[in-house]
């Protein structure tokens, strides 16, 4: 039987957000949604401290994160994440290249992060969560 994981789903589609918290907790893991900037930086702490978080990069701005680019609220949640947790694994999901992306969000090799591009596989989304070991 497998251990169920605590995961935080940061997803500002609704349709996104239920869609994928439906795959895990069908599963048995624990999900914690969060849709919008502001609710992640509030709950931040708790964020990094998941087994595994699934973060939409093309997140809407917030009231907290209002000096970036829309595209860039993502990785400038990423980096605040990281900032309190360097290991914790991240799937990014989104609609850009991973060219595009990937030196900003995970400029080592070791950073424990991956990449998805939208739109998303369900079974690569749960494959992806799952099979990831901790380091």
């Amino acid at each position: 039987m497998k251990v169920p994981l605590k995961i935080s789903l940061i997803e500002d589609d609704p349709d996104c957000c239920k869609n994928y918290s439906d795959i895990f907790c069908e599963q048995g893991h624990d999900v914690k949604a969060y849709s919008n900037a502001d609710d992640v930086i509030n709950n931040i702490e708790q964020i990094a401290s998941s087994d595994r978080i699934i973060l939409d990069l093309m997140m809407q701005l917030g009231t907290i994160i209002k000096d970036f680019e829309s595209s860039e609220t993502g990785i400038a949640i990423l980096k605040r994440i990281r900032n309190i947790n360097k290991d914790v694994p991240i799937i990014i999901l989104t609609a850009r290249e991973k060219s595009e992306i990937w030196e900003e969000c995970a400029p080592n090799e070791d950073d424990n992060v991956r990449y998805l591009g939208k739109p998303i596989c369900e079974e690569d989304l749960l494959k992806e969560t799952e099979e990831w070991s901790n380091k």
